[in-house]
């Protein structure tokens, strides 16, 4: 990876890994003053919120940080536009908020989804200030914005769980988030808007977004279809125990998931007229991102019963198989995701959108065979879904980049097999022992994964290791002695 690529990852990174650290950490403190069925009924919820914030982002975020030549009546149509459509998005939900609470038989529903609705009209005054962040890859500006909304959303939530507010908690903490992380953002990005608007401009803009508006779209009914089923099917306790189970690992994954958007996108698209190079750095990612969530993922499925009993209590055990059989659906993800951006990033918006409607149709299907043999079959649904995925996403690459996916898979084979060895060693270990005491084992297993991961790789993967440690002490002691980014 290039130094430039390298720092704006780790900053990216590092930050939301930390701040989803801190989430986990407050979710963990919700869900002990919270039920299942209180985060079953935000889950559902959250289906028609993200409907929303897609439409209202309609693709023109991307667009701006994929234009060569960003102009400010660009950014000025695009502001207005969007803020245009989140309000007529609102009085929508509005006025469809009695039905849907009607539809799953709670009333409360109807009043929590109006207040909900908010964040995505807040969000909509700030994304022109995100994409000029994004595209400039001032990465290290984005972290106070980050963990301000997180630490002051989570700190409201808590404390309306404590003053037994119920749902509402729930509530309170994604719109102190939307509001705090919005009004950090206009402080740091110095963009005001005017009153410009140029029709032209915004055509130009949308034939490359108005695929990634479709390619969205289909994304975000694909991950809410989960939950849609669920909640239409079994009860909303079930839906909060998938939910969570679900959850713990996606933190780690939506880390990843907006790093690799965010640093991989505008870098493949600096270099997206050179094929040797976009092949070169996307190999060099993929190796590293995957020596990284291999060994996470694995271990998370060692340890999960335990984790639940020490962190969540005896009330969430059912979501334990649930996030043992969903991290082995997301070992696919990293590749999933960097296949993707070599295809938006090199202007292909709208293969990837056809790419995203097949693998909708494959999803669907799935979820429609696996709702009849109950939850569990719906999470292995999941993890047959990532598999195939991969392979529809890393199939534009090799021919854009001559990588295509068995030669990814016999790339990425090794770290697999490197990070599930020490993963089935701890399992047999201790698995059976220490149950009456969770927090041992928790610890004792996380200690014995971690130094068996790392014990393997130095004999028998040891240049990968080595670089992985200069990547970051290097990263580390530049930007510790001189607070600066080595740009």
């Amino acid at each position: 990876m290039s130094s430039k690529v390298t720092s704006s990852f780790i900053w990216e990174g590092c930050a939301r890994i930390g701040a989803q650290l801190v989430m986990f950490v407050l979710q963990l403190v919700l869900a002990r003053l919270l039920t299942p069925d209180d985060f079953g009924i935000i889950a559902i919820l959250m289906v028609f919120v993200a409907l929303e914030e897609v439409f209202v982002e309609a693709g023109f975020r991307s667009s701006l940080v994929q234009k060569k030549n960003l102009t400010d009546v660009d950014c000025q149509s695009v502001f207005w536009l969007q803020l245009t459509i989140s309000i007529f998005l609102y009085v929508g939900l509005w006025f469809a908020a009695p039905v849907i609470a009607a539809y799953y038989h709670r009333q409360i529903l109807s009043p929590l989804l109006r207040v909900l609705a908010l964040t995505p009209f807040i969000h909509s005054l700030t994304m022109v200030h995100v994409a000029k962040l994004l595209r400039e890859m001032k990465f290290k500006q984005k972290l106070p914005i980050l963990w301000g909304g997180i630490i002051a959303g989570g700190s409201i939530g808590i404390g309306m769980a404590w003053a037994k507010c119920g749902v509402w908690a729930l509530v309170g903490q994604q719109l102190g988030q939307a509001i705090v992380s919005g009004g950090m953002t206009l402080f740091f990005v110095h963009w005001h808007p005017r009153l410009v608007m140029d029709f032209h401009a915004l055509r130009g803009l949308f034939r490359f977004g108005a695929f990634l508006l479709g390619n969205s779209i289909v994304s975000t009914i694909t991950s809410s279809a989960f939950r849609f089923i669920i909640g239409a099917f079994f009860s909303l306790e079930t839906l909060g125990l998938y939910n969570m189970g679900n959850g713990i690992p996606r933190m780690g994954m939506n880390s990843l998931n907006v790093t690799i958007i965010n640093v991989l996108f505008p870098a493949f698209a600096e270099i997206q007229d050179s094929a040797a190079e976009l092949k070169r750095v996307f190999i060099a990612t993929q190796i590293k991102v995957c020596f990284l969530v291999f060994p996470m993922l694995c271990c998370l499925i060692v340890v999960a019963e335990p984790l639940v009993q020490v962190f969540l209590g005896e009330k969430w055990l059912g979501c334990v198989p649930i996030l043992q059989i969903i991290s082995v659906g997301y070992l696919f993800w990293p590749s999933h995701l960097i296949n993707q951006q070599i295809c938006l990033s090199t202007g292909h918006s709208r293969l990837s959108f056809g790419l995203e409607i097949l693998k909708s149709c494959l999803l669907l299907s799935l979820l429609l065979a696996g709702c009849f043999g109950g939850v569990m079959m719906i999470c292995w649904s999941f993890v047959v879904y990532s598999a195939i995925s991969f392979v529809i996403n890393a199939l534009p690459s090799r021919r854009l980049i001559q990588y295509g996916p068995v030669s990814q898979l016999a790339a990425i084979g090794k770290l697999l097999a490197l990070a599930a060895i020490p993963g089935v060693c701890c399992w047999l270990i201790f698995y059976h022992r220490m149950e009456t005491f969770p927090f041992a084992r928790l610890v004792l297993t996380s200690l014995g994964y971690a130094l068996g991961y790392l014990l393997l790789n130095f004999m028998l993967n040891r240049a990968i290791l080595i670089e992985i440690l200069d990547l970051f002490t290097g990263f580390f002691k530049r930007h510790g002695s001189s607070g600066k980014e080595a740009f």
